[in-house]
C-alpha cells in the first residue's frame, strides 16, 4: 500500500499507480485505475503474499486477491517474477 523504497534508495518516484490504495475502500471490481496507469512506469511491483501457511489473517488475503483480480494479467504481461517468499513476490519489469 506504501512505497517507502524510492525514498530509502534516494530514487526518483515512478509516475502513474497510487500512492496508497486499499480493495474496496480506494478502488473497487468497478472503479480501479486502468492497469497500464496502475504499474505506470515502475521497473519493480512488491506482491504481499497472505495464507494459511504464514499465518496471517484472511481479511489482508481478501484486500490483495482484490488487487490480483484486476492487475495480476498485467504483472503476468510486464513483469517477470524475480523472488518469492512465503510472504512477498517480487516482479521485475520485462
Amino acid at each position: 500500500m506504501m512505497n517507502p523504497f524510492n525514498y530509502l534508495l534516494d530514487r526518483p518516484s515512478p509516475t502513474g499507480g497510487f500512492a496508497a490504495g486499499a480493495y474496496n475502500y480506494v478502488f473497487s471490481d468497478a472503479v480501479h485505475p486502468s492497469p497500464a496507469r496502475w504499474a505506470g512506469n515502475a521497473r519493480y511491483v512488491m506482491v504481499r503474499k497472505y495464507g494459511r501457511g504464514v499465518e496471517d489473517y484472511g481479511i489482508e488475503s481478501y484486500h490483495v486477491e482484490g488487487i490480483r483480480r484486476i492487475y495480476q494479467p498485467l504483472l503476468d504481461q510486464r513483469f517477470q517474477v524475480l523472488e518469492e517468499t512465503g510472504h512477498w513476490v517480487l516482479y521485475r519489469k520485462r
